[in-house]
């Protein structure tokens, strides 16, 4: 998948959703090679917006014990947080069971994921994403272990 169809996709679910509204912007931005190739997302104010310009794949540990999850937006609607793994998963007979809807994208590395009650392993490559509806337990089995795994995870009220 592109990055311009990745950002398609996340903008719209975040549209749909109503945590975030899209639209064309009626003035192209600088460096942009068409009009209609800019679109502006309208976020709701919230304490732990940040307007400094950052990295999704910078300021990586070179090594973690644990995963890391570090919220990038947050308001009380919905959570956006970045997911760093290295060789991580949950712990045996540990299961996730998280009180909200959570929308995942892999961007970097490879993971491995199960669902309870179901034998298959979800691989997971760089573009991947898949909506884990709230209450539907679930585990990490593997996440690579040659390269660090970058998440991107979006926890919401349905």
């Amino acid at each position: 998948m592109s990055l311009r169809a990745f950002l398609s996709e996340a903008i719209y679910r975040l549209d749909r959703l109503g945590i975030a509204s899209a639209k064309a912007c009626p003035e192209p931005v600088e460096g942009t090679p068409r009009k209609d190739a800019t679109i502006v997302v309208q976020l709701p104010i919230c304490e732990s917006m940040n307007t400094i310009k950052q990295n999704l794949f910078s300021n990586i540990p070179e090594s973690f014990p644990e995963e890391i999850f570090e919220t990038l937006l947050e308001n009380n609607r919905f959570k956006l947080e970045r997911i760093l793994s290295s060789g991580q998963a949950t712990p045996e007979n540990d299961w996730y069971d998280q009180e909200k809807d959570e929308w995942v994208v892999l961007l970097k590395g490879k993971a491995g994921l199960r669902f309870e009650n179901e034998s298959e392993v979800i691989e997971l490559t760089p573009g991947d994403h898949l909506l884990i509806p709230a209450h539907k337990k679930h585990r990490l089995e593997w996440t690579d272990e040659k390269q660090k795994t970058v998440w991107l995870a979006l926890h919401f009220d349905s």
